[in-house]
This record gives structure tokens, sequence and C-alpha cells, in this order.
């Protein structure tokens, strides 16, 4: 094993590939663990608590039962997709971190409009309002340093060249099950009995909000049933330089990020889209987005983990 800093692994492209290359070798299970015992910061686990949801859920969180799921909530979820989370976090026993957006859907719309119904522009402002902006919001209240999310490379072309190990607004980010094929997920889920999301005998492959997930159809691809095929990732998962503008993730091989603790880009679309979209501008961030944690969840769980690796900050990483 190998001793390299955990600013090393933020910085240094070099060390990333290194890092990413021992990964490669090491099964999911490990992968998780070596994070949660070296990567800096407090840890969290994001899920959307989609079609293949429960599969990392389950081991992540047997690796380590505290873990934080942070799960953003638009209100504009699926019926099925609240009750799947509440299956899942009763049976998984999730230490479960709800964000959501400052306004309630029907406040939303009263001051929007239905913005992904008018195209490209309209689904990024969106996007950036209502999923990208609690997410970050929640992340700086949290003081997350690392997180886990379970991106793979099968799911669409726009995660074929997914690492296991990038950074990601300052953060270093795992992705256990980046290399795992369908097989691999759908042997999980026979294997450990895990129940399946409800939309998924409808015919869903992947599920987000209500009005922009759609079963799959005869000669469609998979990504071509969110966001009605225009685009495929919501923003959660790309870095974004400024405004609503994503750049993918810096992966090993490269990326320039931003350090650990710097605060979190301003969390408002770029004129561009905003005009598109008819959005007025600003008068402050908080005029367009707030980060929701569920109080009672968020002090318990933090009050358990001080003094845990959840909270501690490491210097130096090994592998």
């Amino acid at each position: 094993m190998k001793p390299v800093s955990a600013q090393s692994l933020i910085e240094d492209p070099a060390a990333r590939a290194e890092a990413e290359r021992w990964l490669a070798r090491q099964d999911a299970a490990s992968r998780i663990a070596w994070a949660l015992e070296r990567l800096p910061g407090r840890h969290v686990l994001t899920s959307s608590f989609g079609i293949q949801a429960a599969v990392l859920l389950h081991l992540a969180t047997r690796i380590s039962p505290e873990l934080p799921v942070v799960f953003v909530d638009t209100g504009y979820l699926f019926p099925e997709t609240y009750r799947y989370a509440d299956l899942l976090a009763e049976r998984l026993r999730l230490r479960l971190v709800v964000a959501r957006p400052q306004l309630s859907p029907a406040w939303f719309e009263a001051r929007h409009g239905r913005l992904w119904e008018k195209g490209l522009p309209g689904l990024d402002a969106y996007h950036r309002l209502m999923k990208i902006d609690p997410l970050e919001r929640c992340f700086a209240e949290l003081g997350v340093g690392t997180w886990l999310a379970g991106l793979r490379r099968q799911q669409s072309e726009s995660r074929r060249a997914v690492p296991i190990l990038a950074v990601q607004g300052g953060r270093l980010k795992l992705h256990p099950i980046a290399d795992w094929s369908d097989r691999q997920v759908e042997d999980y889920f026979v294997e450990h009995d895990l129940p399946r999301h409800p939309l998924a005998e409808r015919g869903y492959v992947s599920v987000g909000d209500h009005h922009t997930s759609a079963p799959l159809a005869p000669g469609q691809r998979p990504e071509d049933t969110r966001f009605f095929g225009l685009k495929r990732e919501c923003g959660i998962h790309l870095e974004r330089e400024s405004g609503c503008v994503p750049r993918p993730l810096a992966a090993a091989g490269g990326g320039f990020p931003r350090a650990i603790g710097r605060p979190a880009p301003r969390a408002w679309p770029g004129a561009r889209a905003r005009a598109a979209a008819g959005l007025p501008e600003p008068k402050s961030p908080s005029a367009f987005a707030a980060i929701h944690v569920t109080a009672a969840q968020a002090a318990t769980f933090w009050s358990r983990s001080a003094g845990t690796s959840l909270s501690r900050v490491s210097s130096t990483v090994w592998w």
C-alpha cells in the first residue's frame, strides 16, 4: 500500500489515476470500506431511490449502518418512489436526510411555470432550482467531504467513462459499482432478496420526476426515457464551473477541482438560461433555492457520529 495525501487526490490527476488503478482491482465492498476509512470529511451516500437504488443502499449500509443517505425530494416524484423510499428506509434502517427546494411544487409553478416544458433551457433551470441547489446547500451545511453515488458505466452513453474515483465540487466522490454490469446488479437483487421499485414491472428503467420519466418503448435507449430525450443527466452528477453550464466530472485522468471546504457556487441559473426560461434576475441565493434537511434526523446522526470516521478529516490516504 502507498500513502498519499487526500489533498493530492483532489489536486493531482496523477495521484487519482494511481488510486483509480488500485481501486479497479478491488471489489465494490472493499472500495467503500477504503473510502469510509481513508477519504476526508463527513461521508454521505446520495440516492434517488430509483429502479436500481436498493443495491448500493444495501451494500454501503451493511459496511457502515450509520452512513447518512441524502435524498433530494423535488415534490414531483412518483407516489411509488416515495413508498419505495419508505420501504427501504425501514427495511435497511437508513439514516435518511431529505433535501428539498424552498418552494413547494404549487408555489414553484405559480412563480416560474412548468419549466420542464420549456425545452432544454427550461429543464436546465428547473434542475438547478429543484435538484442541484438543494443538494449543494445540503452538502455545505453538513460539511460533506466525500460522497458515494451509484453511477454505472452501463447505465447510459453519458456514463460510459465514469471513473471509480472522481472530484466534484471540491469533494472526492466514489462510484463503488461503476464497473458493474446489469447482470451483476440483477444477481445482487436476487442474492439479497431486495425489494424492487414498483415501477420496474411497468417498464421503467430509470425513474425521477413523474413529468420527465417514461417507460422504455421499443427501439428506445434507456437514456431516451428521461427528459423527453433532450438530455440524460439532470446535473447533480456533473461538475459546474458557473451558472448551470455543466462540464464532465474530473475523472482519474484530469480536471481542475475546487478545494475541500470552499463554498459551493452560487445557486441560481446563469443569465442565458434565466433569459431563455423567462426567469427574473435573482436578488439573493435564497430567493430561488434553499435546503431543508430534516432537523431531527440530521441532529441524531451527527450527534451519534461524533468522534467516528464520519467526522474525522484524514490528511493521509493509504491503498
